[in-house]
């Protein structure tokens, strides 16, 4: 088999290539489109469009929920029947807060051993299993019994960085995901090392991507006086920091983004937003309009605690938009490189920085096509694409070495 990536799969050795990614279901199909997705879901759903648009690549996306059709003929969305959804959960898990949620579908797993067996009973030929997500050990278990190779692709920093502690359930959930995994992908070379240096393992660097020159890259809409603030609507996004920063500089117009993952923070945020004139709470976007946003905002800011690489910054460079980060500098990427800015959490000049590029268009205009070039430069799905195709090759490759060397010590024992 050849390590070139796509030429390592034919009409004679197909490849599967499984997705199990619950919160991006709604980017693949009508049903579900305002679904509370982020950074990691925008990814996986770029790689899922690419490999799905080449021959000899079958794309599937797992799911738990009935009634979900994708809007892409060559994708399929595909129900499984785990039993930590189904009844109770499916109905009014939504009213209870996440981390309840979790700890039930946990526990329900650990005893799911006999259903697990059937997950993956319908496979043939090569598989790989590319995940993003803290609730899918069966689905390893299951692909690992099928021959299917696992990938687990590192979103945020906090799951490799010591974020979460080894008392906590997510961390136990990391640990057990990552010892499964055949390979973990990480998108910097800080995830690389503090993954090294907390798990003594070696990891791929694959950067994030974009789909440059497609309908989403958007640069020529007149600019607003408007912040623009995208993501989930939980804890570590610190979504109540936007409305402080609208509450010092009442002039401008804030658009606050937020689906409502989890209703309490959506609830009170939504609360304190109705009582700020200058703050318009949008409660999610279609991701094929979100883009617009972007392109019409004089400037894109950032409050979470930790990330990654935010997904948002690459759409900002997208629209050649300015873009602040309170407290998150992207591994450098801002102050180092200069295509935005970061207030090392100091609020007083977080503000500052965002009302320059509100006065000031020359400034905005300067940082934006420095932005957008570097974006293009460094962030293109395209190439993050070949890198996966020449792993999965890699990874297919060898597990056929391994099976010949098998084999011919059998026949010398022979």
């Amino acid at each position: 088999m050849s390590h070139r990536g796509e030429d390592a799969f034919s009409q004679e050795t197909p490849l599967t290539v499984y997705f199990a990614l619950e919160s991006f279901l709604g980017l693949f199909c009508e049903k579900g489109t305002n679904w509370g997705y982020g950074g990691a879901e925008m990814q996986m759903y770029y790689l899922a469009r690419n490999f799905a648009a080449r021959p000899h690549i079958r794309v599937v996306l797992l799911t738990a929920f009935r009634g979900y059709t994708s809007i892409y003929p060559n994708i399929t969305i595909k129900r499984l029947k785990f039993p930590y959804y189904g009844g109770f959960l499916e109905k009014f898990g939504h009213h209870f807060p996440n981390w309840i949620v979790s700890l039930i579908r946990f526990g329900l797993k650990a005893f799911s051993h006999e259903r697990r067996k059937k997950l993956f009973s319908d496979h043939e030929g090569k598989g790989i299993l590319l995940m993003s997500s803290l609730e899918n050990i069966d689905l390893v278990q299951a692909a690992r019994r099928h021959g299917i190779k696992t990938i687990y692709r590192i979103s945020g920093d906090a799951l490799v960085d010591g974020t979460y502690s080894k008392e906590t359930l997510a961390r136990t959930i990391v640990d057990q995901l990552l010892d499964l995994s055949d390979r973990v992908v990480v998108q910097s070379e800080y995830q690389r090392d503090v993954y090294y240096q907390n798990y003594g393992r070696d990891s791929l660097i694959i950067p994030s991507g974009f789909f440059w020159g497609s309908q989403t890259e958007q640069t020529r809409i007149s600019r607003k006086q408007q912040v623009l603030w995208v993501g989930r609507c939980v804890a570590v996004k610190r979504p109540w920091l936007l409305l402080e920063l609208a509450r010092r500089i009442p002039e401008a117009h804030f658009a606050f983004v937020a689906p409502a993952p989890d209703e309490g923070i959506y609830q009170e945020m939504k609360r304190e937003a109705s009582e700020l004139a200058n703050v318009t709470l949008i409660p999610g976007v279609p991701r094929d309009e979100i883009q617009a946003y972007y392109a019409e905002s004089s400037v894109v800011v950032n409050t979470s605690f930790t990330e990654g690489l935010p997904n948002t910054l690459i759409e900002a460079c997208a629209a050649q938009t300015p873009y602040v980060s309170l407290r998150v500098d992207a591994r450098g990427v801002l102050g180092e490189d200069g295509i935005g800015d970061c207030a090392q959490n100091d609020m007083a000049s977080f503000t500052k920085m965002v009302q320059l590029y509100l006065t000031s268009e020359e400034k905005r205009a300067a940082i934006g096509k420095k932005a957008y070039d570097y974006a293009r430069e460094t962030w293109d799905i395209a190439r993050a694409s070949e890198c996966y195709m020449q792993l999965f090759a890699t990874l297919l490759q060898d597990d056929v070495q391994e099976l010949e060397q098998a084999d011919g010590r059998k026949k010398a024992d022979g």
